[in-house]
């Protein structure tokens, strides 16, 4: 149970005891209570999903603090949405990207990072696209080791055209993405990234997909998510997940597709 202080501070918002309870076991797993009050109500106040990956809670090491702290980080799919709720976002242009010789292209194919990358963001009302430029330099992610986190080495062109993005997006509609944490850019989530936030979000998200075409008894649903979720994933769940899913589980009606209907993936 949550603690009296935060759950009154928690009382106003639009998600129930029990997903948020859920939230911080998974999503937001070692959180403190203020934390977790922080990201709930930036979920309220943005109406993005952490169950969907369109909102995360990632703590990262903090050289002033000398220990971890959570912030708040919105996905490029968090900040799409955002400008499509505003009626006025109307698409943008192609991404592009340059080396050090300053020639724009329309596919990076070179195995070096690219040195920019730009894209425009259309706004209804507005003569022009609003372009930002995000350069290579200014936002690429390293570890504490300075090494490259792993999907700036794996795929820099793809990371370094959302941070472009994310600034056109924040430039073209800065009312509806204002107080989000600072830095959004260079902290862009990818939906493919290894973090443990994300992992967690990611099993929330599949469970939330598959619960509700289960009739079965906890056991049975529990044993068919997992055997489903490592042919999606080619992982396993930990026994702390599996309890997890267990508890989500038990709390949720049963519609959908009874026990016979899954035999043949449980034997």
């Amino acid at each position: 149970m949550l603690a009296t202080t935060t759950a009154n501070a928690l009382a106003s918002s639009a998600m129930s005891d029990e997903k948020i309870a859920l939230i911080k076991r998974t999503i937001c797993k070692g959180a403190s209570n203020d934390e977790l009050v922080m990201f709930i109500r930036q979920c309220d106040r943005t109406g993005l999903d952490p169950f969907l990956r369109q909102i995360y809670a990632v703590k990262r090491w903090d050289s002033q603090e000398q220990r971890e702290v959570m912030s708040v980080q919105i996905s490029i799919d968090g900040l799409r949405l955002i400008a499509e709720r505003t009626g006025l976002y109307r698409g943008q242009t192609p991404i592009q990207w340059c080396g050090t010789d300053g020639k724009w292209v329309d596919a990076w194919l070179d195995d070096a990072p690219p040195s920019a990358a730009k894209v425009g963001i259309w706004r209804e009302g507005f003569k022009e696209a609003i372009v930002r430029v995000a350069k290579y330099s200014s936002y690429c992610q390293r570890k504490k080791n300075g090494n490259l986190t792993q999907m700036w080495e794996k795929m820099p062109e793809v990371m370094l055209g959302k941070c472009a993005e994310s600034l056109a997006l924040r430039t073209a509609f800065p009312l509806a993405t204002i107080n989000l944490s600072e830095s959004d850019e260079v902290r862009i989530i990818d939906v493919e990234t290894d973090s443990s936030s994300s992992h967690r979000a990611d099993l929330m998200q599949f469970t939330t997909q598959h619960f509700e075409r289960l009739q079965m008894n906890t056991s049975s649903a529990v044993s068919l998510l997992q055997i489903r979720y490592q042919k999606n994933h080619r992982s396993k769940l930990s026994s702390e997940e599996l309890a997890d899913l267990a508890e989500f589980l038990a709390n949720q009606p049963t519609p959908g597709s009874t026990e016979e209907d899954a035999d043949q993936e449980l034997e």
